[in-house]
């Protein structure tokens, strides 16, 4: 296993002692690994593993777990096909007592508290010591998307919630995308797992109608149906049997594939450039003018693009088209992309990108895209429930900006101008990592933030 290794100096200061003078007390720094990078931290999902009950003897044997993890749910649907869209980070973090406490009464040495016996569950491994998770990360690597605990126990256990949690059991891996699964996608487990953690979601519902339940555009293709729980759950119904969510070494069904599908998408741009943004060019008919999309592609190549010359199809496939005033009669023209995520995994939702430039051949340039480059400054860390937010660049009319969580569900709305600072307000929302979206005409701009 090969990783970069460093040391992130993100911490500020975490308190002052009194001791005749006032000093800064500097947070505590761990080395971070880089797992897997595939772009800028800040236009990509960031996955980070974190270790607990491991000692400092035993950080050789978290990374090579942490690094067995990622590797194993890469390397399988559905993050398999958007690996491209995702970083992945390890924090080496040592602990004083190996392993994890048998009952959340009885804490050990372990650095992040993580307990067996959770809510009375022998199976549930749960760190305890959010706060303490939330310092790490923040000071480590501020724009994490899922945090993950991997726990040095071989012990059967894990749990979802804001940090996803598997023991090093024989099945740590399926463990660790099954928790992610919950996390990270927001799915349900499809095995009755009590009354409490019964809900309506994408992958749960009361309602047995084929034709209305959520997955019902699924019904009949890869074996989704739609299935009881077993007693006492009877009353509710998932999409499959044999799903990861429901059985261990299974693949994820179609219908929980396509939820993670839809979280990746939301929260990644993927179409962030285009070329250009503004052009002029000598006499018309001496050169082609060449347009182009910087499309973030996926393992399978399902982003699919289109080109349009006035509205009629001149070419697909291609992220780049050249546009011959020669070829072209006199006048004013348009010239648009079209992407779109053409991937099977998808149903209910369509993901699709588009730009339009407009030509004139009687003049000597090329006027501005209509979609213009815009861009969000934001603190990083939110607190008190107020984000406040930047919008720049040259929006044409109103942009408006709204605030989601990572499974897309909508927080806030607000409108926004360029060059003026935004105060939003936050209504009283859990602590974790949220996305602003903020759109004008066609452009679109998305930054992340943490609110603790």
């Amino acid at each position: 296993m090969k990783a970069m290794r460093h040391f992130f100096s993100w911490a500020g200061t975490l308190g002052v002692l009194l001791c005749g003078s006032v000093c800064a007390l500097q947070a505590q720094q761990f080395e971070v690994d880089t797992l897997h990078m595939s772009g800028d931290v800040y236009e990509r999902i960031n996955f980070v593993i974190m270790g607990d009950g491991y000692l400092d003897s035993q950080l050789e044997k978290f990374d090579q777990d942490a690094y067995r993890m990622q590797a194993r749910i890469l390397a399988e649907e559905p993050l398999k096909n958007y690996r491209d869209y995702v970083n992945v980070f390890a924090i080496r973090v040592p602990s004083e007592v190996e392993g994890a406490a048998d009952d959340p009464s009885m804490p050990i040495g372990n650095y992040f508290g993580s307990t067996y016996n959770y809510a009375g569950i022998q199976r549930l491994l749960v760190p305890l010591n959010d706060g303490v998770i939330m310092n790490v990360l923040s000071d480590h690597t501020p724009w994490f998307t899922q945090a993950f605990m991997l726990v040095n126990d071989t012990r059967y256990g894990g749990s979802g919630g804001w940090v996803a949690t598997s023991s090093t059991s024989i099945p740590a891996t399926e463990i660790a995308y099954h928790e992610i699964g919950h996390s990270f996608a927001g799915l349900n487990d499809e095995y009755w797992a009590g009354a409490q953690y019964a809900r309506e979601n994408v992958n749960m519902t009361a309602n047995n109608d084929p034709e209305s339940v959520p997955w019902w555009r699924w019904i009949g293709d890869q074996q989704i149906g739609v299935y009881e729980y077993e007693s006492p759950g009877n009353g509710w119904y998932r999409p499959a049997n044999g799903c990861k969510m429901q059985i261990l070494g299974a693949p994820f069904c179609a219908v929980c594939k396509e939820q993670f599908a839809n979280t990746i998408l939301s929260s990644v741009q993927f179409v962030p450039g285009w070329y250009p943004e503004k052009l002029s060019v000598g006499s018309i008919g001496e050169d082609p003018v060449e347009f182009g999309v910087h499309v973030l592609q996926t393992t399978s190549e399902s982003m699919h693009t289109t080109w349009y010359v006035n509205d009629e199809l001149v070419a697909q496939g291609d992220t780049m088209y050249s546009f011959n005033p020669l070829a072209t009669p006199i006048g004013d023209h348009s010239v648009s992309a079209t992407v779109q995520e053409t991937t099977e995994m998808l149903r209910n939702n369509t993901y699709s990108w588009s730009v339009t430039w407009f030509v004139s051949t009687t003049v000597t340039d090329v006027r501005e895209a209509q979609v213009q480059a815009l861009r969000l400054e934001l603190q990083e860390t939110v607190v008190d429930r107020e984000l406040v937010a930047t919008l720049h660049g040259d929006s044409r009319g109103k942009a408006r900006g709204v605030v989601v969580d990572l499974h897309g569900n909508v927080i806030c709305e607000v409108d926004m101008s360029v060059g003026t600072a935004q105060h939003i307000e936050l209504p009283s929302i859990a602590a974790g990592m949220y996305l602003l979206q903020v759109q004008s005409g066609q452009a679109r701009v998305t930054s992340k933030f943490m609110v603790r």
